[in-house]
């Protein structure tokens, strides 16, 4: 967990146990908030990476194992990016915004899909590359 995470939930009242948070003093609130409030959560383990150019659904629909054209502005989809034989590289959700499409997966796996898949741009006009601020509101992605 990053320490300045740590801090903000540190500040916020959590109660720790192995580095992970149990609770913030009243679990049984936490619970009815969690369903039906805002909720704060770290999401440091992931990674978004962004496709975007006039060939990029092309290129992605040729790339994955599901239809991207299910794919809206209002929704996403679970997808993964397999080997010729079928060995699961990455498991990521898709979602859309405008002609642009994101690719949220484990921070872990993010480097080497990019790689990958950076291999079969060839002539597409496509561009990969991580998340900017264009989408976490000014803010870098990690």
């Amino acid at each position: 967990m990053k320490t300045d995470w740590k801090a903000f939930l540190d500040d916020a009242g959590a109660e720790f146990e192995a580095d992970r948070v149990v609770h913030f003093g009243n679990p049984r609130r936490e619970q009815e908030v969690a369903l039906s409030g805002l909720v704060f959560c770290d999401l440091s383990h992931l990674s978004v990476i962004a496709v975007h150019g006039a060939d990029a659904e092309s290129f992605l629909q040729s790339q994955f194992s599901n239809d991207i054209s299910q794919v809206t502005d209002t929704s996403s989809l679970l997808n993964a990016y397999c080997t010729p034989k079928g060995r699961m590289l990455g498991l990521m959700r898709v979602f859309r915004q405008g002609e642009t499409w994101y690719l949220r997966l484990p921070e872990d796996t993010a480097e080497a899909v990019m790689q990958r898949l950076r291999m079969y741009v060839m002539r597409a006009e496509v561009t990969i590359e991580r998340a900017g601020a264009s989408l976490w509101g000014g803010k870098e992605w990690p």
